[in-house]
């Protein structure tokens, strides 16, 4: 490959040197480029401007531009070379072949070894540092099984073609010769064979041209060899003796089963021994070697190696073959990879398209409950708020109530003020003179009348002041009902607050999730869109109105703690 390539090279200056011959300019162009002309060796390649030198540009390190001539590999012979086994021929190359990619096990390593070997390369100088595709393809086993079956195949057969190629002269003349292969094969460990010794087997010779009766004159298969060397026909009948040919297998099974016993074969592959047992059937027929031409050759003339060239010429053969089957089973490699690929993608497609349509089915249907459901929840948190009149009446109501009581404890400890003064005038007359008594009598009696008076007005003025307590009493009582019944409202609408919450962020979840899964499919309905938005709007107007509740019963519970505060002290008077 070096030479060809030296070779190549050599055209090349040729070429180059011809050219330069043949594109001379004349006299006139050589004194106009004297600049051209007074370039040295070292500047050769360059230009120079004036007294300056400018060198030429560096030459890239590789191109892919098929310009000029170029060193095109075809292919490669590798011979025992790795692990390849035999003479191995890689190729045929394209002219653009510039990557080796396939599954683990497909032989790339021994592919870019053979040609590191013929361009003198190291191997970082070609491998690809960032193999993307490893982590792909490494998840299609049954592409690299496939291939790792096809190279053990491959191995195989040309295991078998030496071994073939070895049995040619498994017919030996003598036991020494035989003996000889023998120690051959053990001697380098080729493995096992058979051999026949022609003379060990001579007594089979008189049975080689003597005709025989056979039932209904069926031919003997020895009979039917054909050899271009008769000496090796006792080899054949020691192989075959009277076994007979019959056409079918029915007159198999009357030749072999009459009076006296055959071994028959028939022509579809049939085999009666003489034991009485059969063998054959299945789908293909195992006809052996019938129908086929034996090359036998014992002379020692230039035939083995005419053998040895076919057989050679048999082994390139199958090599390129090989090496078709191979590039074949790449390709369909990676199309079943391609093929797979798009059939998961279009099925994910699919299911994801499916699951799409049934969530926006499910969501349709659960938007008019929904709906309804809202409505109905803000109706009853409408229906719990408090009346602000209502309560601001009966605040009023109470501190009236408040100050009425206030008025008949002061009224009544005014009387207890004039009850002790009269007390003490009269514990004052007893002390006195009874003329002061007498004097005072009528003067007290007046007074005690008025007295009797203003207390029975007084007396008047407690019972009704009684009454309006007991009234107040009666009012603190019914709001205290209202504020348990309030509070119970408060906590149902704290329930259903919740669960409103509850209910608006799983409906929100759902509208997120919905909104990510139709991005990611690219297929929105505006429909839809419409309604997560009017959804969205109403989620929003329920918060404010949640707000505003909570707002209102914040309010309520302040003012019944109030309320709560001054019961106990209404209660005490």
């Amino acid at each position: 490959m070096s030479k060809n390539k030296r070779r190549s090279g050599g055209g090349q200056a040729a070429a180059a040197e011809s050219a330069q011959q043949q594109q001379q300019p004349p006299p006139e162009a050589m004194e106009v480029d004297a600049d051209d002309a007074n370039l040295s060796e070292d500047e050769e390649g360059g230009t120079r401007v004036g007294g300056i030198y400018i060198p030429p540009p560096v030459p890239p390190y590789c191109s892919t531009e098929c310009k000029g001539p170029r060193l095109i590999i075809t292919n490669i012979s590798n011979y025992n070379f790795k692990s390849y086994a035999g003479h191995v021929m890689l190729g045929p190359f394209h002219q653009r072949f510039s990557a080796i990619i396939g599954p683990n096990g497909s032989g790339k390593s021994n592919v870019i070894d053979s040609m590191l070997f013929v361009f003198g390369y190291r191997a970082q100088k070609i491998r690809n540092k960032e193999a993307a595709l490893k982590s792909s393809l490494d998840k299609y086993t049954k592409v690299q099984a496939n291939m790792k079956a096809t190279n053990e195949r491959r191995k195989k057969t040309m295991t078998q073609i030496e071994t073939e190629k070895k049995k040619l002269h498994e017919l030996q003349a003598t036991v020494n010769d035989a003996q000889a292969c023998i120690d051959f094969l053990k001697k380098h460990d080729i493995g096992r064979a058979s051999f026949i010794a022609l003379e060990k087997i001579q007594q089979y010779q008189q049975y080689c041209h003597n005709r025989i009766q056979t039932p209904e004159n069926v031919p003997r298969l020895f009979d039917l060899v054909r050899v271009e060397d008769e000496r090796v026909l006792p080899a054949f009948y020691f192989a075959l003796r009277d076994t007979l040919v019959a056409e079918n297998l029915d007159q198999g099974q009357r030749i072999a089963y009459g009076a006296r016993r055959y071994r028959v074969v028939t022509l579809n592959g049939d085999v009666i021994e003489t034991s009485g047992t059969m063998s054959g059937g299945g789908r293909s027929q195992q006809r052996g070697r019938m129908g086929t031409k034996v090359q036998t050759k014992t002379s020692a003339s230039d035939t083995p190696n005419k053998s040895n060239r076919e057989v050679e010429q048999l082994q390139v053969k199958a090599q390129e073959i090989q090496s078709q089957i191979n590039y074949l089973q790449e390709q369909q490699g990676e199309l079943e990879q391609e093929i797979q690929r798009l059939s998961m993608q279009l099925k994910q497609q699919q299911n994801e398209i499916k699951r799409l349509k049934m969530d926006v089915n499910s969501l349709s249907e659960q938007l008019p409950r929904l709906k309804d459901q809202v409505d109905w929840q803000e109706k009853k948190v409408g229906q719990t708020h408090s009346d602000p009149e209502k309560v601001r009446a009966l605040e009023a109501k109470v501190q009236e109530c408040k100050e009425e009581h206030k008025t008949s404890s002061d009224a009544a400890n005014e009387i207890q003020k004039k009850v002790d003064q009269i007390t003490a005038q009269i514990n004052d007359i007893t002390n006195s003179k009874v003329k002061n008594l007498q004097t005072k009598i009528s003067s007290l009696t007046k007074q005690i009348d008025k007295l009797t008076t203003n207390i029975s007005k007084l007396t008047v003025e407690i019972k009704t002041s009684e009454r309006n307590v007991k009234k107040a009493e009666d009012k603190i009582k019914s709001m205290e009902e209202e504020v348990v019944a309030a509070q119970e409202a408060i906590r149902a609408g704290n329930d259903e607050r919740e669960k409103l919450d509850e209910e608006a962020s799983a409906l929100k979840t759902e509208i997120d999730e919905l909104k990510v899964e139709i991005e990611k499919a690219h297929e929105g309905s505006s429909g839809i869109k419409k309604e997560i938005v009017a959804i969205q709007k109403k989620e929003a107007e329920g918060k404010m109105k949640r707000l505003e509740f909570e707002q209102i019963v914040q309010a309520i519970e302040k003012k019944l703690g109030e309320v709560k505060d001054t019961i106990p002290h209404w209660r005490n008077k």
